[in-house]
Order: C-alpha cells, then sequence, then structure tokens
C-alpha cells in the first residue's frame, strides 16, 4: 500500500491503536508501553498540509498546553528533591502526557468509526475477563472472591481502581444500545455481566462511582417522559439488588460500618498499636498527615523525588504501622500535587479538570461519566502513580472528549 493509501486509512489506525491500548490495559504491560508511543508516528502519519495545521491548533489549544505544563511541573519539581533517582521515575511513568492529550485532542473520527470501536471494545473487553474468570475458578481452582487478589493483582499486576475505566466502556455500551432497543437480549446479558464484573472486584471506588452513575442516571431520567424514569429506576434498583447480594461487597460494608471513626485522635491511637485493615480510616489519616506538610511547604512542594520519603518519615512519627508496611502512598491526587510540587503541579490539575468539565457537553455520555467518576475517584486515589492511572487521564478521557458525540 502506498504512503497516500495509509493516509487515507489513518481513521482505522487510529480505531486499531485505541482497541490494542484498551485490550492491552488490561492484559500487557508491555504491550500497552509499546503501543503508547505507536501514537508519536501515527500522529505524522499524514499529509504535510495536516501536520502543520494540527500543530498550529495545537499551540492555541488551552488544554493541550496545561497537560504539557502539568509534565514540566515533574520535572520542575526534581530541582529541590534529593531522592533524583526516584523523582526520574515518578517523571518517567508520566511521558505519555507530553504527547497522548495531544494528540487526542488534534485527531477526530467519524461518528461511525467511532461506534465501531465501542463495538469491537464491548465484546472483546467482557471476552476477556470471562476468559480470566474461567482461569481463575477452574484451572487455578480459586473462588470467585478472590479474583481481585489473585487475577487482576497478582498475575496482571494491575490495580482494581483502574479495571473499573475499561469496564464502563460495556458497562455504558450496552446500555445506551438498549435505550435505542437495538439487540436487547444481548446488551441486556452483556450490561448485566459488566456489573457482575464490578461488584466481583468490590471496590470501594467502583462502588462510589456506582453510586455517582445512578445519581446521575435518575436525574437525567426526570427530564424524559415517565415510561424511561420508570426504566431507569428499574436499572439502578438491579444494580443495587444485585451489589446487596454479593458476599464481597457486603463484607466491605459491614468491614466499614464497624469499624470506621471519625475521630483522628482515635483513629491515630488505632492505627499505632495495629495493623487495622480500615482502608477509610487510612485514608483519613494519610489526608490529616499530608495537609500537615502541604502547610509547611505550599509554595512549591517538597520536590517530585522527596515527597513519598517525607510521607514515610510521618508515618513512622506516629507510628502508623499498615502506612510502614504498605508504603502507602498519599490515595488522594490533588494533595499529592500540592506535596510534591505546589501550587505548580497543585493548581494545574485543579485547572486541567475544571478544563475537562466545562468542555462536556450534553451528548457524551461517555466522556461526562468518565471525567466524573475520574475526578471524584482522586480524592480516593493517586491515579498518576502508575502508567495505567496516566493512560486513563491522558489517553482515554481526551479519546471520549473528542469522539463522544451521538
Amino acid at each position: 500500500m502506498s504512503y497516500k493509501g495509509i493516509i487515507n486509512k489513518r481513521e482505522l489506525v487510529l480505531i486499531c491503536l485505541m482497541i490494542l491500548m484498551t485490550i492491552s490495559f488490561i492484559c500487557s504491560f508491555a504491550i500497552l508501553s509499546i503501543v503508547t508511543f505507536l501514537f508519536i508516528p501515527y500522529f505524522f502519519l499524514d499529509s504535510l498540509i495536516n501536520i502543520k495545521e494540527k500543530l498550529k491548533n495545537l499551540a492555541r489549544n488551552p488544554l493541550a498546553i496545561l497537560f504539557v505544563f502539568f509534565f514540566l511541573a515533574q520535572c520542575i519539581g526534581l530541582l529541590w528533591s534529593d531522592n533524583i533517582d526516584y523523582g526520574m521515575r515518578r517523571v518517567a511513568v508520566m511521558i505519555p502526557l507530553l504527547f497522548l492529550p495531544a494528540i487526542l485532542l488534534s485527531e477526530e473520527i467519524s461518528k461511525r468509526g467511532f461506534n465501531t470501536y465501542l463495538r469491537i471494545s464491548k465484546y472483546l473487553i467482557l471476552l476477556v475477563f470471562f476468559i480470566l474468570l474461567l482461569v481463575h475458578l477452574f484451572i487455578d481452582g480459586h473462588i470467585a472472591s478472590t479474583f481481585v487478589h489473585f487475577t487482576v493483582e497478582e498475575k496482571l499486576g494491575i490495580s482494581q481502581f483502574y479495571i473499573v475505566f475499561i469496564l464502563l466502556i460495556p458497562f455504558l455500551e450496552s446500555l445506551r444500545q438498549i435505550h435505542k432497543r437495538k439487540q436487547l437480549l444481548l446488551n441486556g446479558l452483556l450490561f448485566i455481566s459488566s456489573i457482575g464484573f464490578m461488584l466481583i472486584l468490590g471496590n470501594k471506588t467502583i462502588m462510589i462511582f456506582l453510586f455517582l452513575f445512578a445519581l446521575v442516571y435518575i436525574y437525567k431520567g426526570f427530564k424524559t417522559s415517565r415510561k424511561i424514569l420508570l426504566f431507569r429506576l428499574g436499572i439502578i434498583t438491579l444494580i443495587v439488588v444485585g451489589a446487596s447480594q454479593t458476599s464481597i461487597v457486603k463484607n466491605r460494608v459491614a468491614v466499614l460500618y464497624k469499624t470506621t471513626d471519625f475521630n483522628i485522635e482515635i483513629i491515630k491511637t488505632k492505627n499505632k498499636y495495629a495493623e487495622t485493615k480500615n482502608t477509610l480510616e487510612h485514608r483519613i489519616l494519610i489526608d490529616y498527615l499530608v495537609l500537615q506538610e502541604i502547610g509547611k511547604s505550599l509554595l512549591f512542594g517538597v520536590g517530585t523525588g522527596d515527597y513519598q520519603d517525607l510521607l514515610m518519615d510521618s508515618y513512622e512519627s506516629i507510628s502508623f504501622k499498615a502506612g510502614l508496611k504498605n508504603k502507602l502512598n498519599t490515595h488522594n491526587q490533588y494533595l499529592e500535587e500540592f506535596l510534591k510540587t505546589g501550587i505548580l503541579s497543585g493548581f494545574t490539575f485543579i485547572i486541567i479538570i475544571a478544563f475537562l468539565f466545562r468542555r462536556s457537553k450534553k451528548k457524551q455520555p461517555f466522556y461526562i461519566y468518565y471525567i466524573t467518576i475520574f475526578a471524584v475517584a482522586c480524592f480516593l486515589e493517586s491515579y498518576l502513580v502508575r502508567q495505567h492511572g496516566v493512560i486513563i487521564f491522558a489517553l482515554f478521557i481526551p479519546f471520549f472528549l473528542t469522539n463522544d458525540i451521538e
């Protein structure tokens, strides 16, 4: 095929790259890294006129510029860091922020191409999860409640906090097709399967997502007909009933309800004398410690390379057993940025999130849920510590922002 022929197939190339990223996100860290950098030659796989036009548009795109500045803030934070090795690792993880958002914000595929991506991804994602679950149950001989620990975290090396953003694709796409009354039985099964996998993960972030989804979904239902509202209430009832019947969710809710305190002194005492399992209390305690440190170095932070060392010192000062043993990070992306480089990356990250919300449109069901759950989840997790979180922020969110138009 000639160079011009390849250029004419650019949309197909982008769809293939996105599908590869989506599946490798689950299956392979190595493939995910390789495909990430394939977006660079893809960007230049275009006519010279188009390349120049795209570069001009990006130079005037405040969102693309903010992503680049956010990455540069991480690099600047190395200047006052002692632990350069750790800082360089943090910067290396965030390299995709330099080019992925810019590429995705400058490229747009047709409605047909976007639907093709959703349709193929919907089936492949659930197929991969079914295969993984079958292997977990019948080959490895484990039970469903240990799927996260043995298969997701140990075998695949992925934190469950990132998986929800992949399961969102079949979840939302099958629901969208149900609303369109297309292949109701098939899409109903796919929708239930998506919920099932989310509940098997049993993660608190996922529970928050489902709660937020329920609120937004019902709210939108009030703006439509009574039949649609009743249908949406039925969907939410199905999710709630399903969640209440899973042992994973019931156990996590019971632990939170029975063991959670909100008095910081009580939390400090409990975690000083025992290695507790209440992760909500862990987050409250970490936020308390981080806010104290931010108060001492608000302007420029403690440095990209030193913030985790300082956090460990804080754990040591109060004998936070679980924090020391598990080397817990901040579990709050907003506070982490202020701790690292102060106002440089702290305010920039908040401004990016604000821009992303401002750019949303009414007919963007995927993007609205993606950015909402990401923005809320960043209060509970440090998503940008790992490559998977960076890919969500730098690839999937800009992709749905640009193309998620019904």
